[in-house]
């Protein structure tokens, strides 16, 4: 049996520790805020470079009219472009369905959810990432043991 926290949690800290924010700089202490925010930054970028590989990366760039920040991270421009909400909110971080970060922020999302379900899973997640055909993330919620012994 695979332990998704540990898993995630261990993958955050290797993140951290393997890509200093400023070279040459040695790690001491904890890991803060900044390193954690960092690390996601360049997990992102890299998921969507692989996804733009993707023979169907054009069609969903037009689709859902994906444009790039100032950190360089594709975000999904909505219908609601004068809203005062934070800009996560506003503007998601795009990520492909499929891909191994992208799986394991589900799962996490999954478990903050109490294992809720599908729905519950989405709208967590949602808050900050969005990705096209949301509900194939139920493929991996059917593997998650807890979610089996609560149905």
């Amino acid at each position: 049996m695979v332990d998704v926290k540990n898993m995630f949690h261990q993958f955050e800290v290797d993140t951290v520790f393997n890509m200093p924010l400023h070279c040459g700089e040695e790690f001491t202490g904890s890991i803060g805020t900044e390193e954690l925010l960092h690390a996601e930054l360049v997990w992102v970028r890299t998921e969507q470079l692989i996804a733009k590989k993707l023979n169907t990366f054009s069609d969903i760039c037009q689709s859902l009219n994906l444009k790039y920040d100032s950190d360089g991270v594709l975000r999904l421009h909505g219908r609601f472009p004068n809203v005062l909400v934070e800009l996560d909110i506003k503007h998601p971080i795009y990520l492909q369905t499929d891909l191994m970060f992208t799986k394991l922020l589900i799962l996490r999302a999954h478990e903050k959810t109490s294992n809720a379900g599908v729905n519950s899973t989405l709208n967590g997640i949602r808050s900050k990432f969005w990705f096209a055909r949301g509900k194939r993330i139920l493929s991996l919620i059917k593997r998650c043991i807890v979610s089996k012994k609560v149905q």
